[in-house]
């Protein structure tokens, strides 16, 4: 889940245009062989990313890390990953296939580029600064993959700090 924050009293919808946000899924198949035998399997991950930067090629997107790459030294010996595909889809349905850049899982923030993602679509402003306790704080959210054509799942709350 990314995080963007203002300190004044503004709704989501004045800074977080519903234009910005994509619906992530990645989809990876895996191959397990024994002597000549081989299954295959796989897994979908999904979550929620908005648009940051929109260029004449395409866009840049930001997710979480947890959603983007998997951690391949959690599968058992011998699994290889046979296809890895990641895809956003936009509010209107349309879908991209997408490239993760960069991520870094110790702030669990990952960085796509949508090829070809450059018409009805609009960036996310980002907060130059980090909130600070009581600040407004909106998060974009699919938890558990829910998802719903032109719906931006938005969850509003108060930034309480850092706590260890």
């Amino acid at each position: 889940m990314l995080t963007t924050s203002c300190g004044l009293k503004k709704t989501a919808s004045e800074f977080l245009p519903r234009k910005s946000y994509v619906y992530v899924q990645k989809t990876v198949k895996l191959r397990k062989c024994l002597d000549d035998k081989c299954m295959e399997g796989g897994f979908t991950a999904s979550g929620s990313g908005f648009i940051v930067k929109i260029t004449y090629e395409g866009s840049y997107i930001m997710t979480a890390s947890h959603v983007c790459v998997e951690d391949k030294n959690q599968y058992i010996g011998g699994v290889e990953v046979v296809s890895e595909n990641v895809l956003v889809e936009t509010l209107d349905g349309r879908t991209y296939t997408a490239e993760v850049l960069d991520h870094d899982p110790d702030i669990d923030i990952c960085l796509m580029f949508a090829e070809n993602l450059t018409s009805k679509v609009k960036a996310a402003r980002i907060a130059d600064s980090p909130p600070k306790e009581g600040d407004k704080v909106f998060n974009i959210a699919s938890p558990y993959g829910i998802h719903y054509n032109n719906v931006v799942p938005i969850f509003e709350g108060r930034y309480i700090g850092i706590k260890g």
